[in-house]
């Protein structure tokens, strides 16, 4: 219970619908997340923006932040077709209110804005964390950068990685590693002292970003096929009570709200798929799920540090998703990331990220009680 100014903790994932979590009746391991939602507060309307740098300019400021407002960053990322945003001047940030009230804030991960350019060390860091709140900074400026050699900067300055992909780096290990000790240094500094950390992490819509071992952890789970998956996490949902009991799936061919899906095909059934693109498409699944849980794994011990050092109970957590999939889907070479929805088509069949799984070419059959792939994710 808390009985003092509490800290607050912010978890934000990124491309993790509201259909993958356990927590949310998915079937990726997120012991993390369910620990976190068997606690507390689970909510079933948590609307995003469906963009991932317009839902965290939201977040941090409680305003309705959109996308070609007039502080627009530009495409975050090749491949992507909508711009990100920066958080306007006259916006205060969760973390500029809080430090006036006496917080130490903290912010590691996923920044996504800041104008196009504004990564480059000779650029103005006027909407760089450090100038919006933040007391300390270590993380990656724009929408998107390698998990295994990211473009890393440490409060105002550009720095490598600690250590080589070889010897075991990860964005996503590295990035729970410096919260941890920016909060620690924190409270060695100024014992009792509150404190924000908005902790964001990286993408997942980059098969090979997993470590191996933890995608062979998942082996074999997502064998059942794509249509499968989306009836067993509609029961789960309905199980948890997080749609109605008449909840209906969508059509294979995409959530009716969205309309005829540009440059699309109908999603393939699962059982017109050839061996070969069947496995591939339950790879790309595992290996997406392999990484959420090693996501996962890094909160806990995140968590797990608050808990040893007393400061776990006098913490609001406060995780969510700040969209589901690309909204657009990806470009690129022959067979590629391609698809309105942000299917992976092309010969292996494909996968998909929204709230209905993964699915085949340019594919968005979603639950119909969820209102809309990109616009629903977990918190």
């Amino acid at each position: 219970m808390i009985s003092a100014v509490p800290n607050v903790l912010c978890l934000i994932w990124d491309d993790a619908p509201i259909a993958a979590w356990n927590a949310f009746g998915g079937l990726v391991e997120t012991p993390a997340m369910r620990w976190l939602a068997g606690r507390g507060l689970r909510y079933s309307q948590w609307h995003t923006t469906a963009l991932s740098s317009t839902t965290r300019c939201s977040l941090l400021t409680g305003r309705n932040c959109r996308a070609g407002d007039g502080t627009g960053t530009g495409a975050p990322g090749a491949g992507r077709r909508h711009p990100g945003v920066a958080v306007p001047p006259e916006a205060a940030t969760l973390a500029e209110i809080l430090r006036a009230g006496g917080y130490r804030t903290y912010c590691v991960g996923k920044w996504h804005l800041s104008p196009a350019g504004a990564p480059a060390m000779t650029s103005a860091r006027s909407t760089w964390p450090l100038a919006r709140g933040f007391d300390r900074y270590y993380g990656f400026l724009g929408g998107q950068t390698s998990h295994c050699y990211p473009d890393l900067v440490f409060d105002d300055r550009s720095v490598d990685p600690p250590y080589p992909p070889a010897e075991g780096y990860h964005l996503t290990r590295d990035l729970a590693d410096m919260a941890i000790e920016f909060i620690r240094d924190g409270q060695r500094a100024a014992p009792g002292q509150p404190w924000l950390c908005y902790l964001s992490f990286g993408g997942y819509d980059v098969a090979d970003a997993v470590p191996g071992e933890w995608a062979g952890a998942c082996r074999g789970r997502f064998d059942m096929g794509y249509n499968r998956y989306r009836e067993i996490v509609l029961g789960n949902a309905k199980r948890l009570g997080l749609v109605p009991e008449d909840t209906g799936l969508a059509p294979g061919g995409g959530h009716p709200a969205r309309g005829h899906l540009p440059g699309g095909q109908p999603a393939r059934p699962w059982h017109s798929l050839s061996e070969e693109q069947k496995r591939l498409s339950s790879r790309a699944a595992e290996a997406y799920a392999g990484l959420c849980s090693f996501t996962d794994h890094q909160i806990g011990r995140l968590l797990g540090y608050l808990e040893e050092s007393g400061q776990l109970d006098g913490t609001i957590v406060v995780a969510c998703s700040a969209n589901a999939w690309t909204a657009g889907g990806w470009e690129g070479p022959a067979g590629g990331w391609e698809g309105p929805a942000g299917s992976w088509e092309g010969p292996a069949g494909g996968w998909e990220g929204p709230a209905g799984g993964w699915e085949g070419p340019a594919g968005g059959g979603v639950p119909a009680g969820f209102p809309g792939a990109e616009g629903n994710a977990p918190a």
